[in-house]
C-alpha cells in the first residue's frame, strides 16, 4: 500500500504516464535482467549504512567516467534475458535460441570485465556522494573491495562453452526444436550420414537394394521409395504383406534354390528390423 500510494513502482492512477512514478523515471536499464534488479532496489532498500556508500561510490565512479559507461551499456545491449534463458535450458524446456541467447551473452563478458578494469584503475576509490562523518566509537571505513571490483570478481568467461555452441548450433536456428536444422554439418559424423541419407535418398536405394539382394539371394528383390505420406510408416506388419505377395505371386517356386525357402522369414526380421530413420519401405516383386 506503500508502495501504490508513493508511487514508487506504479502510477498511482491507471491513465497517467509510466515515467509519472519513482520506478519509471528512473528506469534507464538496457537488459530486463537491470529493469527487475532496479524494482528490486526501490522496492526492498538498503538499510545498512556501508552498503549505501559503496553503491554511492559506484555510481559516482561511472557518472565520473562517462565513455566508460557509455561502453558498458552498449556491450550489455547484446545480452538478453539471460536469467530465464538459463532457467529454460536448466529445466529442460528450453531451445536452440536459448543456447544462442546464451552464447551471445558470455561472448560480451571479456569486452565487460575490460571496462569494468578500465573505469576501476582510472577511479579506484570515488569519494562519496553523501559526506557522512564516523562518530567516536565508529572506526574509518573499511578498505574492502569496491563494488566495481566485486563486479569484476563475480564476470567468469567461459570460452569453452562459447567454442562448443559456436560449433554446434547455427547462427539462426529454428523456434521448435521438433523443426530440426539447429545442429550445424559437421558436429556429428552420424548426423551427418543422417542428413546425406535424406539428401540423397536415391543413391542410399540403390546401394541398399543391392546389399539386400547379396544378402538375400533374391535377385528380383526391389526397394522402393514410398509416396511422402507413408515414408514414416515403415512397420513389420508392411514388410511382411509385401514380401509375402511377391513370393506368392512368383510363378513357381522350383526355379529358386531350396535355400531360398527358407530365407523369407529370416529376410522379413532383418528387413524389419532396419531403422526408422531409411524412410523407405521395401517392396519385393518379380522382375
Amino acid at each position: 500500500t506503500t508502495l501504490r500510494h508513493l508511487e514508487i513502482l506504479e502510477p498511482l492512477h491507471r491513465d497517467a504516464p509510466r515515467n509519472s512514478c519513482l520506478y519509471g523515471a528512473l528506469n534507464k536499464t538496457v537488459t530486463p535482467m537491470g529493469a527487475r534488479l532496479l524494482r528490486n532496489w526501490l522496492s526492498q532498500p538498503l538499510a545498512a549504512v556501508e552498503a549505501i556508500r559503496q553503491r554511492q561510490e559506484t555510481v559516482q565512479t561511472f557518472i565520473e567516467n562517462s565513455p566508460g559507461l557509455d561502453g558498458f551499456r552498449a556491450q550489455l545491449t547484446s545480452v538478453r534475458d539471460l536469467e530465464r534463458t538459463l532457467g529454460r535450458i536448466s529445466s529442460g524446456s528450453g531451445n536452440a535460441r536459448d543456447l544462442t541467447a546464451l552464447r551471445q551473452a558470455l561472448e560480451q563478458i571479456p569486452a565487460l570485465r575490460t571496462l569494468l578494469d578500465l573505469v576501476g584503475r582510472a577511479y579506484p576509490r570515488a569519494e562519496p556522494l553523501m559526506e557522512d562523518e564516523p562518530t567516536a566509537g565508529e572506526d574509518a571505513r573499511p578498505t574492502s573491495l569496491s563494488l566495481v571490483d566485486e563486479l569484476k570478481k563475480q564476470l567468469s568467461e567461459a570460452p569453452d562453452l562459447v567454442e562448443l555452441i559456436s560449433r554446434a548450433i547455427v547462427d539462426e536456428p529454428p523456434l521448435a526444436v521438433k523443426e530440426g536444422g539447429m545442429i550445424r554439418d559437421g558436429f556429428s559424423t552420424d548426423l551427418d550420414e543422417l542428413r546425406n541419407a535424406q539428401r540423397g535418398g536415391k543413391d542410399r536405394i540403390a546401394k541398399l537394394q543391392a546389399d539386400e539382394i547379396t544378402r538375400t539371394g533374391i535377385s528380383s528383390l526391389k526397394v522402393r521409395q514410398p509416396p511422402q505420406k507413408y515414408q514414416t510408416r515403415l512397420v513389420r506388419v508392411f514388410l511382411f504383406c509385401d514380401i509375402f505377395t511377391a513370393i506368392a505371386g512368383i510363378r513357381s517356386l522350383s526355379r529358386y534354390p531350396p535355400r531360398v525357402h527358407h530365407q523369407p522369414m529370416t529376410a522379413i526380421w532383418q528387413l524389419g528390423a532396419m531403422p526408422r530413420w531409411t524412410l523407405q519401405t521395401l517392396r519385393c516383386g518379380h522382375g
